[in-house]
C-alpha cells in the first residue's frame, strides 16, 4: 500500500436559495413574527393533546405541528448549492509497482470536484434531490480494466467556433437523483438513483465532509455498491434518546449499466440500520447488508443457415455471480476527538471471467502465490480470487472457481 500524501484541500461552498416568494429568504431568529390567530389555534390544539399513549397519538400530534408550521411560513421551493475543491497530491511507491498501471508518483495539483445540488420542496410530503458532478473525465482518464497495459484518454478536439483553440471535452457524472414521499417520520419512500445507505464515508461522500484528504479505500473498490437505482424505504423510530434509523432497498443490483438497466432481472435486496446514542458527545453504530447478482453480458448475431431468416441473437455471459456484501461501522466523538471505523466484507460465488485467468497466469510466482498481493483499483477483477488459494493449477471456466471473499477494515 503506498503512502499517500495529500496535504492541501481548498474548497468553496456556494448555497443560494431560490424561493417562490420573498418570504422564503432566511431571517434572523429575533425577527420572527408572532403566529397568526389561525396558526396559534392550531398550535394550542396540538399542545392540549393528552400525553401520548400510542403510536397513533404521536402521529396525530406530528401532523398537527407540521400543519401549524406550514400555515405560518412558506418554505423555499428550490435550493441550489454545491462545492468545489483543489488538491495537492504526492504518492510514494516503487517504480516497478503495479500501482503505476493507474497512478503516477509525481507531485500534482488536482481540480477534482465541482458538485452542484438541486433540492426541491415540491410540497409538504414530496421532496426531490439531484447531485451532479462536473468533471474533466474522460480526458486524462484510464479504462477501469484488468489489462496489463493502460492507456490514457485524450479528448482534445478542434473547436468549430475557434479552430485555433483546441478544446478538451469533459463530462457530467450523475451522483444521485431521487424523488421522495414522506408519509411520516416512520415511513419515507425514495425512488430513483440514491447513495447506498451504509457506513460513514459513503453517506457523506463530498470532499468537504470527509475525514482526511480522500475517501477510504473500500468505498471506491465497490465492496458495497456506492449507489443504486431502485426504491428505498426508510424512516426513524425514537425511543427516548436513542433514535434508530432503518433502510430497506430494492434495486437493479450490480452491472456495467445498473444505473438504468438490469441485465439479469434479479433485483438486489438491502437492509441497513443505524443507532444513535447519547453516549459521549456522539456515538453512532451502524450495520448494512446487500445481496444481489452481478452480471456482464452482450449479444452477438448468429446465422443458422444461408437465409437471412435464420439469423438470431445469442446472449454471451461475460461475467456473472451472486454477491453478498456486509458492513459495520462505528463513530465516536468526544471533546474534539473523532474516532471512525468501518468493516466491509464481500462474498462472491460462481464468478466467471476469462480476464482473471489470463491475468493470474502472468502474475503468479513459482510457489503459486501472486507476486503482488494487493492491487486495489488497478486490478479490479482480482476480487474473485480467494486470498489463500493455490493459483498454479486453476481453471476459471464454468464453475471450477466456485467462490471468493475479500474484507477491508
Amino acid at each position: 500500500m503506498p503512502r499517500i500524501g495529500e496535504s492541501l484541500i481548498w474548497a468553496v461552498f456556494f448555497a443560494p436559495n431560490v424561493g417562490s416568494s420573498a418570504r422564503a429568504q432566511p431571517r434572523p431568529a429575533q425577527d420572527t413574527d408572532p403566529p397568526s390567530p389561525d396558526t396559534a389555534e392550531t398550535i394550542n390544539a396540538a399542545s392540549s393533546v393528552s400525553p401520548l399513549q400510542s403510536v397513533d397519538d404521536a402521529l396525530a400530534l406530528e401532523e398537527l405541528l407540521v400543519a401549524g408550521v406550514e400555515a405560518e411560513e412558506e418554505e423555499a421551493r428550490l435550493e441550489i448549492y454545491g462545492f468545489a475543491d483543489t488538491t495537492y497530491r504526492h504518492l510514494f511507491f516503487e517504480d516497478d509497482s503495479l500501482w503505476a498501471l493507474n497512478l503516477q508518483d509525481h507531485s500534482t495539483f488536482l481540480s477534482g470536484n465541482l458538485n452542484l445540488y438541486l433540492r426541491a420542496n415540491i410540497s409538504s410530503r414530496w421532496t426531490s434531490l439531484s447531485e451532479v458532478r462536473f468533471t474533466f473525465l474522460p480526458n486524462g482518464g484510464q479504462p477501469n480494466s484488468s489489462g496489463t497495459e493502460q492507456s490514457t484518454t485524450n479528448t482534445e478536439s478542434l473547436d468549430d467556433v475557434d479552430p485555433f483553440d483546441p478544446a478538451r471535452v469533459g463530462g457530467i457524472a450523475i451522483e444521485r437523483s431521487w424523488l421522495e414521499y414522506r408519509w411520516n417520520s416512520y415511513l419515507k419512500i425514495r425512488m430513483g438513483r440514491w447513495l447506498t445507505p451504509y457506513g460513514i464515508w459513503n453517506s457523506d461522500h463530498g470532499s468537504p465532509t470527509l475525514y482526511g484528504t480522500r475517501k477510504s479505500f473500500h468505498v471506491g473498490s465497490n465492496f458495497m455498491p456506492s449507489a443504486q437505482t431502485g426504491v428505498q424505504v426508510h424512516g426513524e423510530y425514537r425511543h427516548q434518546d436513542y433514535p434508530l434509523l432503518y433502510f430497506a432497498t430494492v434495486s437493479n443490483g450490480r452491472g456495467p449499466t445498473d444505473e438504468y438497466r438490469d441485465l439479469d432481472g434479479n433485483k438486489a435486496l438491502g437492509l441497513s440500520f443505524k443507532l444513535k446514542t447519547p453516549w459521549l458527545d456522539e456515538a453512532t453504530i451502524g450495520t448494512a447488508s446487500n445481496y444481489g447478482r452481478s452480471t456482464k453480458k452482450h449479444a452477438e448475431l448468429r446465422l443458422g443457415g444461408p437465409s437471412i431468416s435464420s439469423a438470431y441473437a445469442e446472449t454471451i455471459i461475460d461475467e456473472e455471480g451472486n454477491v453478498l456484501s456486509l458492513s459495520a461501522d462505528l463513530k465516536l466523538r468526544w471533546k474534539g476527538f473523532v474516532f471512525v471505523s468501518e468493516l466491509v466484507s464481500e462474498l462472491v460465488s460462481e464468478l466467471v471471467s476469462e480476464l482473471v485467468s489470463e491475468l493470474v497466469s502472468e502474475l503468479v510466482s513459482e510457489r503459486g502465490r501472486p507476486e503482488h498481493l494487493a492491487v486495489p483499483g488497478a486490478l479490479t477483477q482480482m476480487r474473485a480470487i480467494p486470498a489463500a488459494t493455490d493459483y498454479s493449477d486453476m481453471s476459471y471456466r464454468g464453475t471450477t472457481q466456485p467462490s471468493g471473499a475479500r474484507t477491508n477494515c
